[in-house]
């Protein structure tokens, strides 16, 4: 895709394929939208591909104007509106774990929804939201974001303690905190999170001891997050990031090690703040190196400075892998 979108004969080139990334992502409905507002039919000569991405623009991007047939075309088809307004608001529920967290059906487009633009809510996975529920801070806590940036989940935080309470928010990067900065100020949390440019692991826990709860979401390997990046169409033959994770390549294979080293001490590091109570350890990584053999290689030292492995969001149905260690703490692991 790059080498056709980017090429030297397309002028807008960022533009050009940021829209075609997009419209692959959403192919599965575009190709339903199109299906049923029946513009091939009505427009022969109107390709498949150009509706796709015509329609992707009409509906979830910055919208087309009649400068030509193809682009006419689709604005005449009604039905593709009505798809979009049947479809906006359609399903959305309350997450029946997670309770801070509203659902919205996939496809769902609410970057122009007003509260997404005003920082009152903020858009997010599923999947990012766990480590701060599963934390469940009290209202009015201190709380320690680790390495926080962009700040979605520092914002998710604040929320949590709420007015009272209290959250410092770290990176180690100067341009990773103007970012952080920015999530912070959009959501309107400035007033109870502190953003400061440092080093988690150099941070001396005495001088912190009101901290009560710590988040620890450090890098990773980002495996998880591959079908969001589209990585997982680039795999000869469409294979799986599942299937990919059984045969790790040697060089792969030693960078998924030094970063579990990483992360193995950082969350000791978090364990030796002297008021903390609580602790949310979590990648976007699907290695049981970063994640539950992480857990385990520091679960002796926790057991001496008094923490226990609780069962993170105990309403969720599927756990971590027990049989990876004879302690069978991957059951306490999401």
């Amino acid at each position: 895709m790059k080498s056709l979108t980017l090429g030297p004969h397309i002028q807008a080139k960022r533009a050009t394929h940021a829209v075609t990334v997009e419209t692959v992502r959403h192919l599965f409905l575009l190709r339903k939208v199109v299906a049923a507002s029946g513009v091939l039919e009505r427009f022969p000569r109107l390709t498949e591909s150009v509706a796709y991405v015509l329609a992707y623009d009409a509906l979830l991007g910055e919208g087309i104007r009649p400068i030509g047939g193809a682009e006419r075309a689709v604005l005449k088809c009604k039905e593709i509106e009505a798809e979009l307004k049947q479809a906006k608001y359609r399903g959305v529920q309350r997450d029946p774990i997670l309770e801070s967290v509203l659902l919205l059906p996939a496809g769902t487009d609410l970057h122009d929804f007003a509260p997404v633009r005003d920082g009152r809510a903020v858009l997010q996975s599923r999947a990012s939201c766990f480590p701060a529920c599963a934390l469940a801070p009290p209202r009015g806590a201190k709380l320690l974001d680790a390495c926080a940036a962009p700040g979605n989940k520092t914002t998710q935080l604040a929320a949590a303690v709420g007015p009272g309470g209290r959250v410092l928010a770290l990176d180690k990067d100067k341009r990773r905190v103007q970012r952080l900065r920015e999530t912070v100020d959009r959501a309107g949390a400035a007033s109870i999170v502190e953003t400061r440019c440092d080093d988690f692991l150099t941070l001396d826990p005495a001088q912190h001891a009101d901290v009560e709860a710590i988040l620890l979401d450090p890098s990773c390997s980002g495996t998880g997050t591959e079908a969001g990046r589209l990585d997982a169409m680039l795999r000869d033959g469409g294979e799986s990031a599942e299937a990919s994770e059984l045969s790790v390549a040697p060089e792969e294979a030693e960078r998924i090690e030094a970063l579990a080293a990483f992360q193995r001490r950082a969350l000791e590091h978090a364990l030796s703040f002297p008021g903390v109570q609580r602790i949310s350890y979590s990648t976007c990584s699907i290695h049981a190196e970063e994640n539950e053999m992480v857990v385990q290689a520091v679960e002796k030292v926790a057991r001496e400075r008094g923490f226990v492995l609780a069962r993170a969001l105990p309403s969720w149905p599927r756990r971590g892998l027990p049989d990876l260690d004879p302690s069978q703490s991957g059951a306490g692991c999401i």
